[in-house]
């Protein structure tokens, strides 16, 4: 299976014990990283954030990449299915693997448990979504992918999905994109 070598998700952490660093009320600067494992791909980020009038660091720490498995027996992270479960394959007959990520929702589960969870979307047709499951270091303000989980929409279907939200109630809002021609598909054009 290729490897893609697109950022599935990045975070920046804000860590409450850090100093307010110096800056101006609602200035961000972005500075390069290096990036090692996608050097075609650049990633910026902010070094400070302004939170009410204080000037904070904040730190960069990348989830993962697209075809990564996070536990034993994962699925690769954005492996597209068919309506029954089977991975899409690939005019060689390698499952696709979408690198096409368009949103991720960082979300807290509703039980009180602590876990934390994010839910990724990827623009694609059809589309698709990942759970996954995270581990969350609060030393060091760090979380860690643990596992994937193909999210089914079987019967409902997702078409082209793109931005997204969370909402006040902690969910995943996500919105879909174009306006599907059903015809082109009845009559077997695509």
């Amino acid at each position: 299976m290729r490897k893609q070598t697109i950022i599935c998700l990045c975070l920046a952490s804000i860590s409450a014990a850090q100093k307010p660093v110096g800056g101006s009320r609602g200035t961000l600067v972005f500075s390069e990283l290096a990036n090692k494992t996608t050097p075609n791909f650049k990633i910026s980020h902010s070094e400070t954030v302004n939170k009410n009038g204080e000037v904070m660091q904040l730190s960069f720490h990348m989830l993962g990449l697209a075809g990564d498995q996070a536990g034993p027996g994962d699925m690769p992270f954005g492996t597209l299915l068919d309506v029954e479960g089977n991975p899409i394959l690939d005019g060689e007959g390698a499952p696709v693997v979408s690198n096409r990520q368009d949103f991720t929702s960082i979300l807290h589960a509703a039980d009180g448990s602590g876990a934390i969870f994010s839910l990724t979307h990827f623009e694609n047709r059809p589309g698709a979504a990942y759970l996954t499951h995270l581990s969350h270091n609060t030393a060091k303000c760090v979380l860690k992918p643990t596992k994937h989980e193909y999210v089914t929409v079987a019967g409902v279907g997702i078409f082209n999905p793109c931005s997204g939200s969370v909402t006040p109630w902690g969910t995943h809002l996500g919105s879909e994109e174009g306006d599907p021609d059903a015809a082109v598909y009845q009559n077997g054009m695509v």
